[in-house]
């Protein structure tokens, strides 16, 4: 597809040749597959450059299920890396049962009023205050650069189990995931009450709620209450067996709660395979903005 041309306004008919250059490779593609896209663009009738694009942007993700993969897909084109995949049925199925859980949401019913002298209802004989919003960028790609599994998945024999230490350095070239004890002290309820740390998979029953949230879900769902529960994902306090990597663990321990129990540990080693891509998408997105390319510099987005 033509990389440059739809920011030149080429609209005479099909772009030049030089106008598919990729702008990663500084390549043009094949003589074929130029005249492939002009076949494309006479038999379909297009009029320029913008309606080549777009049937490219249409049709290319097809060739993976997700665009998320589409992505993924080229950035192992691009640095050439590669993984092992998962084939032993016991990891698999540890990983699966124990470890996937998914991501927690928080429904928030409390209310702020700001009293400020930047607003209009103003009172100066209340309390001054202000609600402060922290928006974090860059957090996808910050954990892109980080270390990923790549390959030697193996689980730890009962020996080394016993004599594991859970404050082993994570960051070189093993890391491990691990199956533990975690208990909440109670001296740490009312701080973590608001966002319970260690969500999990368990079996919801309407005697679980409260008699706050038995009110709620009857005013949500009327009489339907079935979707409500269930086995569902869990932040609370109570104690709880917990599979996560293990600086997770590390980071429980610094933050107060005791673990315990050490059952399992899978093994493994790890590379920041990601990072090189996501340094290039983010030059290249620099490049094209500085030159006036927004459209192309939103499709290089980690």
């Amino acid at each position: 597809m033509p990389s440059i041309a739809i920011n030149k306004q080429v609209h005479d008919g099909f772009p030049k040749y030089d106008l598919f250059k990729n702008p990663v490779t500084n390549e043009c593609p094949p003589e074929s597959e130029y005249q492939m896209a002009g076949a494309v663009f006479w038999n379909f009738k297009m009029k320029d450059a913008t309606e080549l694009l777009n049937y490219g942007l249409k049709t290319q993700v097809f060739h993976s299920y997700s665009l998320s993969g589409y992505s993924f897909d080229g950035c192992f084109f691009d640095t050439k890396a590669s993984y092992q995949y998962i084939k032993d049925p016991e990891i698999i199925t540890y990983l699966k049962n124990n470890a996937i859980r998914g991501g927690p949401t928080e429904s928030v019913t409390r209310k702020v009023i700001a009293n400020s002298e930047r607003l209009n209802n103003f009172n100066p004989f209340k309390p001054r205050s202000n609600i402060l919003i922290i928006d974090e960028n860059s957090q996808y790609p910050s954990k892109m650069k980080s270390k990923v599994a790549v390959r030697s998945y193996s689980f730890l024999s009962p020996d080394d189990l016993s004599k594991f230490d859970l404050m082993t350095d994570c960051n070189g070239e093993w890391n491990y995931i691990v199956t533990v004890q975690i208990s909440h002290p109670e001296y740490l309820h009312v701080l973590q009450s608001p966002m319970p740390p260690c969500p999990y998979q368990r079996e919801l029953k309407y005697a679980d709620l409260s008699t706050t949230q038995q009110l709620y879900s009857t005013g949500l769902n009327g009489e339907d209450q079935a979707s409500l529960f269930g086995k569902k994902l869990v932040a609370d306090l109570y104690d709880k067996t917990y599979t996560c990597c293990l600086e997770a663990v590390q980071y429980f321990l610094e933050s107060g709660l005791r673990v315990t129990n050490l059952s399992k540990c899978l093994k493994f080693r790890q590379a920041a395979i990601l990072e090189p891509f996501v340094d290039k998408l983010s030059e290249l997105r620099k490049k094209l903005f500085s030159r006036g390319m927004k459209l192309g510099a939103y499709y290089l987005k980690e």
